[in-house]
C-alpha cells in the first residue's frame, strides 16, 4: 500500500494510507464516509483536549517558553525540551494512531497507554542529531527553511491531490485546527519563525543522513536510527532529563 509522510510542525508526523484499507472488521465493513468522522472525531477531540489542556492561545505555537507552567523537560548545552512541546507531540502521536487503525478497521481505544519515556527519548534523539549535524559542518540556510515551508504549504492546499486522495482533507483539516490552536492567522503561522525553525531540523535531518550515507558510517534507516540512539548514550552528561514533570499533567 502507497503511503505519504507529511512532516509538519512541533515533529507532529503524520502517517496516511491513500485511501481507506481493507480490513478484518468481523462484520460488514464501514463505508468511507463513517471511516471520515471516526476521524474528523477523533482530531476533534485531540484539539480540544490540547487546547483545554493548555488553557491559552497560541500555546502550542512551536516556542519552548521557559515558564514555571511550561518548565523544561530536558535542558543542556544547545538542548531545549519543554513540556509543552513534549505533550504537543505526544497527543499527535496517539492521534495518527488512532487515525491509522481506523483506516486499518481496528478498534480504536478511547485512552492510550504510550510510553511517554520513549516518545521524550524520540525528541531528544532529533535534537542530538541536529546538534550533530551543525558540529560537522552542516549548514541550513534561511532560503532553504523558507522554500521547504512553501513546498509544504503547497502540498497541503494541492487541489489535484485533494481529488486523488481521500486523506488530503482530513490532513487539511488537522493543520487547520494546528493553526487555530496557534492563535495566529493562517498568513501568520507559515511565516512564523518557529514553524520555520522546525522544518530546518528536518532539512537538517536529512543532510545528515546524507552525509553518513556517503560515508559509508549507515547503510539505511534503520542504521541511522542506532547512530541517533548511539548519540543519545554518548552524550548522556551533556543533558538533564527533569523526570518528575514527564508525567504531571
Amino acid at each position: 500500500m502507497n503511503k505519504k509522510v507529511i512532516v509538519t510542525a512541533l515533529g507532529m508526523i503524520i502517517v496516511t494510507a491513500a485511501g481507506v484499507a481493507v480490513a478484518q472488521y468481523g462484520g460488514a465493513q464501514p463505508s468511507k464516509e463513517q471511516v471520515a468522522a471516526k476521524q474528523q472525531a477523533v482530531v476533534q477531540t485531540t484539539f480540544d483536549q490540547l487546547q483545554s489542556a493548555d488553557g491559552q492561545q497560541g500555546s502550542a505555537s512551536g516556542s519552548s517558553a521557559d515558564s514555571p507552567n511550561n518548565g523544561l523537560l530536558v535542558t543542556g548545552d544547545d538542548i531545549r525540551i519543554s513540556k509543552q512541546e513534549f505533550d504537543f507531540y505526544k497527543a499527535n502521536v496517539e492521534m495518527v494512531t488512532k487515525l491509522n487503525q481506523l483506516q486499518q478497521g481496528e478498534q480504536v481505544a478511547g485512552n492510550m497507554a504510550t510510553d511517554s519515556s520513549q516518545l521524550l527519548n524520540q525528541l531528544l534523539k532529533t535534537e542530538l542529531a541536529v546538534q550533530y549535524a551543525k558540529k560537522i559542518g552542516i549548514t541550513v540556510s534561511e532560503q532553504e527553511m523558507t522554500q521547504m515551508v512553501n513546498t509544504e504549504k503547497t502540498r497541503l492546499y494541492d487541489a489535484t491531490l485533494a481529488s486523488e486522495h481521500n486523506d488530503q482533507q482530513l490532513i487539511q483539516q488537522i493543520m487547520a485546527h494546528r493553526i487555530q490552536l496557534t492563535g495566529l492567522s493562517e498568513q501568520e503561522f507559515w511565516k512564523s519563525e518557529p514553524i520555520k525553525q522546525q522544518y530546518g531540523k528536518t532539512i537538517y535531518m536529512s543532510k545528515l543522513y546524507d552525509e553518513l550515507l556517503k560515508k559509508g558510517q549507515i547503510d539505511g534507516p534503520a542504521a541511522f536510527d542506532a547512530f541517533q540512539d548511539k548519540l543519545v548514550q554518548e552524550q548522556q552528561g551533556q543533558y538533564t532529563i527533569h523526570t518528575q514533570l514527564l508525567n504531571k499533567s
